[in-house]
């Protein structure tokens, strides 16, 4: 399932860099599934399709209201929540006791805002609606987030493309460790990071923020990279935190000369 990379220190050749792997709980990830929902009426419709593919039962649980720390989870697209909810199907199909409560969440929400049913088409296990749209149609450039002190952008060119790239390479070689080295372990966004096309995107804030920041996201599935020490610091976010939160949290700035 997700995974979440922190706290780890390790001695690197050019700074110090903390992280560590866990799996997450799949509570989490209905909970954004659920609140993505909400931002988009017809995802909530796909997603109470494939709810409707899951054993019968009458044992729900409704699900405590969405917290201000959870935004940075919320899928950013329709894509991106699609294949989020794939994941966790395959995850319910190979771990049903582990997703237990999960699955009593969705059928809590359900109960709760009820929705229509769409005309249900099922190809294997990937499930769409006529007309239709599959898991992972729909791609677009995933972008890997690098958050800075400003003096980080002041040095040489080759020391921050060193740095950057060392905080990148940590998490992507992290989550593939976790993962068994299975590339379809991984969570949608950073498989197609890897695997597709990519952007890199560039934000200032002060430590001060940037350390805010780690304490919103080490909580949840959002794999990271702290590149730290005496050095500015330099924080390196997986493709799948929300762009809107990310860009709006109080402090940081994203720069014009973007990647």
């Amino acid at each position: 399932m997700y995974l979440n990379i922190y706290n780890v220190s390790e001695e690197k050749k050019y700074p110090l860099l903390s992280s560590e792997v866990r799996f997450s709980d799949p509570e989490t990830i209905v909970r954004s599934l659920i609140a993505f929902s909400v931002k988009n009426p017809d995802f909530g419709s796909w997603l109470k399709t494939l709810v409707h593919t899951f054993p019968e039962s009458n044992d729900i649980y409704h699900s405590s209201p969405f917290s201000s720390g959870e935004r940075f989870f919320i899928p950013n697209d329709f894509s991106d929540a699609q294949k989020r909810a794939q994941n966790f199907y395959y995850f319910f199909l190979a771990h049903p006791k582990e997703a237990e409560l999960a699955t009593k969440l969705l059928r809590g929400w359900i109960e709760e805002k009820p929705l229509p049913l769409p005309k249900l088409q099922v190809i294997g296990l990937i499930i769409g609606w006529i007309p239709g749209i599959d898991f992972g149609r729909l791609r677009k450039k995933k972008k890997m987030h690098f958050v800075a002190e400003k003096n980080f952008y002041r040095k040489q060119n080759e020391v921050c493309a060193a740095a950057t790239l060392q905080a990148n390479t940590e998490i992507i070689r992290k989550v593939l460790h976790a993962a068994n080295g299975n590339q379809n372990r991984l969570e949608p966004e950073m498989q197609d990071w890897i695997s597709g096309e990519r952007e890199m995107c560039f934000y200032e804030a002060s430590r001060e923020t940037i350390h805010d920041l780690v304490r919103e996201i080490r909580r949840l599935p959002i794999p990271y990279a702290l590149v730290k020490g005496n050095h500015p610091e330099l924080l390196a976010v997986s493709p799948s935190i929300n762009t809107f939160a990310l860009e709006h949290f109080p402090g940081i700035q994203r720069r014009k000369n973007t990647q």
